[in-house]
């Protein structure tokens, strides 16, 4: 594809990252130490004195002291930067939208499953402990099409080792399928130096949405494809890459900043060479995206299971199927003391015969 998208400072709005409730004690704080706090909270649930949990002839782990659970749930909803969907009810209780149903199924308001949901649409579906976390072997990441889940083991709503499932609701009650020979995906957020690393296991839901194909529009490479028609405000592809500075992109040039992403005041999403061919890497695809003055899809940010905070294409209207998936790069056409937009030189060309166009 052509070169993809230098937004930097000054093209991508900058919204606060719905991040999960681990990101309190780490991302929120900028803070890259998730190893030693998975390690730190998986000894500290092997170690949890028994008189807390109350077990079930099934096998289930039920929390005691529900009531305090819902109070703290409450607490944490109103501080976390992962916030979910509230709906108050008479008496206090949240009301969890749970899979497109109006009104709150009794089983969730009287058993310990509880459901936390994100603005980008995402949903961690599990047991919650004592101190508000979602922490054990049977919690679920349910991306936004309410089916496609990654369902297994996590901490604090991270997700530590998991496989991919799919959801359905009976009787109000949500059941997780397992797919056979599905791949392990554990959490795995990018570094400077290392893009993921299982750079070649695709993303469940992305890779049933959209595909890499020779772009339509003339001289642009490659290009992302819709696999099925969707509806507006649809999540539809991922942004990973490596994580770089605002800084380092600012001092190299336009030649190496094809593929680059603004995240947030800090951080840029980059996919370098080789990672920018699907043969080195396909882990995600909205990099494959080319621009558009009309395009039919938007960034917009994203709490991914596996990935973290990153930037996810979302749908700006109805898209058929095979249709090619465009977005507005966001250059900057009037920077401070500079009389021409801050952008590659393609932009600029395209810039002139799309404003021309518009004279007319």
């Amino acid at each position: 594809m052509r070169g993809q998208v230098w937004a930097g400072r000054w093209g991508v709005s900058k919204r606060g990252l719905g991040l999960p409730l681990a990101a309190r004690r780490t991302r929120l704080l900028g803070r890259d130490r998730e190893l030693s706090i998975r390690r730190e909270r998986a000894h500290q649930h092997r170690v949890m004195s028994a008189d807390q949990l109350l077990v079930n002839k099934e096998g289930d782990i039920y929390r005691t002291k529900l009531q305090q659970q819902r109070g703290r749930l409450q607490r944490d909803s109103r501080s976390s930067a992962a916030t979910p969907d509230p709906d108050p009810q008479p008496g206090g209780e949240p009301a969890l939208r749970w899979a497109g149903l109006r009104s709150l199924p009794p089983w969730i308001a009287t058993t310990r499953w509880w459901r936390r949901r994100w603005k980008d649409g995402g949903t961690l579906v599990g047991e919650v402990n004592e101190e508000g976390e979602m922490t054990g072997d049977k919690i679920a990441y349910v991306y936004p099409d309410g089916r496609t889940t990654i369902y297994g083991k996590f901490i604090d709503g991270e997700l530590i080792e998991g496989k991919l499932a799919t959801m359905s609701i009976e009787e109000g009650k949500p059941y997780f399928e397992l797919v056979p020979g599905s791949s392990l995906y554990h959490f795995d957020k990018s570094t400077p130096s290392c893009i993921s690393t299982n750079p070649l296991l695709p993303d469940p839901y992305e890779s049933e949405r959209v595909y890499v194909a020779d772009s339509h529009i003339p001289n642009a490479g490659e290009g992302l494809f819709s696999k099925v028609a969707v509806g507006p405000n649809t999540v539809i592809s991922f942004y990973n890459g490596i994580r770089i500075t605002h800084q380092e992109v600012d001092d190299r040039d336009w030649d190496l900043n094809g593929n680059t992403l603004s995240l947030d005041d800090e951080t840029v999403i980059d996919v370098p060479e080789p990672y920018n061919h699907t043969s080195k890497y396909c882990a995600s695809l909205g990099h494959k995206a080319n621009h558009s003055f009309t395009p039919n899809c938007i960034y917009d940010v994203f709490a991914h299971p596996r990935f973290g905070p990153i930037k996810c294409i979302r749908t700006k209207q109805a898209v058929e199927r095979d249709e090619e998936l465009t977005v507005a790069y966001g250059y900057d056409h009037n920077p401070p003391g500079k009389s021409m937009p801050e952008a590659p030189e393609w932009y600029r060309m395209e810039l002139k015969v799309f404003q021309a166009a518009q004279e007319k």
